[in-house]
């Protein structure tokens, strides 16, 4: 894997009946440090501004922040329910979250993390949802 790398995040809303999807391509840095690795990239939130992620993952867990224009930190451990404080513009909110699947997939020049959980806000279930998150070399595309 490159330093440089092409990072695909998608996500998807399973319980919605019009299950609108997302997905945010672009370009990150990827290292590796000890028994885990991170890649680090940057989005444009549309009226909002940039927000910069890390994402942290090792074997059987992932642990994503965002800072900037929305600021959140969210766990990816299965079996385990865990919550945090979402800062956005518009207001704060707590986020749940339940990690039902963790699959890591790893190549040579690619890595891959499905990522199944429920989803909850102030407490209140909100949706089951499931985020893809592909990195690969920049020069492999």
């Amino acid at each position: 894997m490159t330093k440089d790398v092409i990072v695909t995040v998608s996500g998807l809303d399973i319980d919605s009946q019009d299950a609108d999807s997302i997905e945010v391509v672009t370009t990150g840095k990827y290292l590796k440090k000890g028994d885990h690795s991170i890649v680090r990239f940057e989005e444009v939130v549309e009226s909002v501004g940039i927000t910069r992620n890390t994402v942290k993952f090792g074997d059987d867990h992932a642990e994503v922040s965002r800072s900037g224009a929305m600021e959140m930190y969210l766990y990816f451990y299965p079996g385990k329910k865990t919550s945090s404080d979402y800062k956005t513009p518009y207001g704060n909110m707590l986020v749940g979250i339940n990690t039902t699947k963790y699959k890591l997939t790893k190549g040579e020049d690619a890595i891959n993390i499905g990522i199944g959980y429920e989803l909850s806000v102030n407490h209140e279930f909100l949706a089951n949802c499931s985020i893809n998150i592909n990195i690969r070399s920049a020069g492999n595309q």
